[in-house]
């Protein structure tokens, strides 16, 4: 996946969660209009099947409103109209969830 390779070239030392997030906040700005290019194409692809994967997830409505639609935690929250512990908490699950489909057992 090339994808992947950007991403460990880039952040190497980091956990796959971390590595998790920085995909995800590109995902968002590529999908809120900056200029694709082959290696973005790749980005956009992976995540939108990791997100697929977990579509049947009771919160997946936290990921497309914060990653795809670029909303705030605040803004989120109150879209969702939850508070904005469970928010966190359920976010970083979710995160979580999406780096073991992208990493596999080295999320872990």
């Amino acid at each position: 996946m090339e994808a992947i390779a950007i991403i460990e070239g880039v952040l190497k030392d980091r956990s796959s969660y971390e590595k998790t997030v920085y995909l995800l906040k590109c995902y968002k700005d590529l999908k809120l209009g900056r200029e694709i290019n082959e290696n973005d194409r790749s980005v956009l692809h992976l995540i939108d099947r990791a997100i697929d994967l977990i579509a049947d997830d009771e919160y997946i409505d936290i990921i497309k409103y914060m990653y795809v639609k670029g909303y705030t935690y605040e803004k989120t929250a109150e879209a969702i109209g939850m508070d904005k512990r469970t928010l966190y908490r359920q976010r970083r699950r979710l995160i979580k969830r999406i780096a073991i489909i992208i990493y596999g057992d080295k999320a872990l």
